[in-house]
């Protein structure tokens, strides 16, 4: 009976580790769809608009909605810069939503490798304000800077694509890290009002023991208007 007693003990303190031990998830689904407005107020001016709704988990929850208004300038063929500001009602980990603002400063630059190809860089510094409307301290504000390239391909009505992207994150009082690779493959389709787009995207974390993969397919209509 003692020596059942003394097993019984030492079973328990064995499994210990396993009821501290976090369930992560490390592969999702997700879908990201929009709809927005390209404006173009000048030759080398043009205006953005774009709603989007995004959702993980399987398609099962919402993820974040966002609006975002832009402002883009075509310096020449080659160079442009551009800017935009965002409202995100946007989830976290702990399944509370937030109300963030974003802006973010874009510089690109592409290069005409043929009559149907090309090659574009695009340089982002994004800087987040999350839970704007309690905010309360530093500790809620972060920023990223991207690099991603672009091969673009055109043929009569489309525009294939395939890109790679690296996200670094900077947070008050801790270094610097890469946390984030992006690839994508997609196509724009050609209309009479704008532009279809659609594309197979996967992302996946860095620096971390647990990496989420996350596999999301984004879709959405654009339409294209100028100033007369």
């Amino acid at each position: 009976m003692e020596k059942r007693k003394y097993f019984t003990w030492l079973l328990l303190l064995l499994s210990l580790p396993a009821f501290g031990q976090e369930i992560r998830k490390v592969r999702d689904i997700g879908l990201w769809a929009h709809v927005g407005v390209n404006y173009k107020i000048h030759k080398k001016w043009n205006l953005t608009f774009q709603q989007d709704i995004r959702f993980f988990d399987d398609l099962g929850k919402l993820s974040k909605v966002t609006s975002e208004l832009g402002a883009h300038y075509k310096i020449n063929n080659a160079f442009k810069i551009g800017g935009n500001l965002r409202y995100a009602y946007d989830r976290k980990g702990d399944y509370r939503f937030t109300h963030d603002i974003r802006y973010n400063i874009d510089f690109k630059y592409k290069l005409e490798l043929s009559k149907a190809a090309q090659l574009e860089y695009r340089f982002r510094y994004q800087n987040n304000f999350v839970d704007l409307f309690t905010y309360y301290d530093e500790h809620t504000r972060k920023a990223h800077t991207r690099n991603r390239i672009e091969f673009q391909y055109e043929l009569k009505k489309h525009e294939l694509s395939f890109s790679t992207e690296i996200f670094r994150k900077y947070v008050l009082y801790r270094k610097p890290t890469y946390n984030m690779l992006r690839f994508s493959l997609g196509d724009q389709l050609k209309t009479p009002l704008g532009k279809i787009e659609y594309s197979l995207n996967y992302a996946r974390e860095l620096n971390t023991k647990y990496p989420m993969n996350f596999f999301f397919i984004s879709m959405g209509y654009t339409f294209h208007f100028k100033h007369a």
